[in-house]
């Protein structure tokens, strides 16, 4: 039995849920992005678990319109151009294309002294400096990480998981 006015809000919260979590949830949901180092799982994890919050019963459609709306530029013209119906196609289809254009990027790192053109790889072509420019050993080193040490990133590309 209810008896005072704080054991009543607190059975109704109980019962119902927060009316005010719900809106922040929402908030949330309206306009979270796919950060930089977030991948396609982590970021559909995050957007899934907001739904839920949001509404326990939203329909898959609505998912996948939040689901597209945040997704990296890098990613949302390949996946819009397989137009996924369910958010299950979606993870599938976002999973294959991150997948594909890390190894694109991983392959370019590995050859930087050829261009790629229309999937055919072709020599850079040699160019002659226009003055000659001498630099110190130090000057050559490779761009390193802040975060991790790791040379060939910036800490913002960094994929790192960091604790601390």
């Amino acid at each position: 039995m209810i008896k005072t006015w704080s054991s009543f809000t607190e059975a109704v919260t109980h019962a119902f849920g927060s009316t005010k979590a719900q809106q922040l949830a929402f908030e949330q949901l309206k306009w979270y992005k796919q950060t930089v180092n977030q991948s396609i799982t982590q970021y559909y994890d995050k957007i899934i678990e907001v739904c839920k919050k949001v509404d326990s019963a939203m329909p898959d459609s609505l998912k996948l319109k939040y689901l597209m709306v945040g997704i990296k530029n890098s990613l949302k013209m390949h996946v819009t151009l397989q137009d996924p119906k369910t958010t299950d196609v979606f993870l599938s289809i976002t999973r294959r294309v991150e997948d594909t254009l890390s190894l694109t990027s991983s392959n370019n790192d590995m050859h930087p002294d050829h261009i790629t053109i229309n999937a055919v790889t072709h020599p850079k072509p040699l160019t002659q400096p226009f003055t000659q420019q001498k630099y110190s050993p130090h000057s050559q080193q490779p761009y390193r990480c802040y975060k991790c040490g790791t040379p060939g990133h910036y800490a913002w590309d960094c994929t790192r998981t960091h604790f601390g």
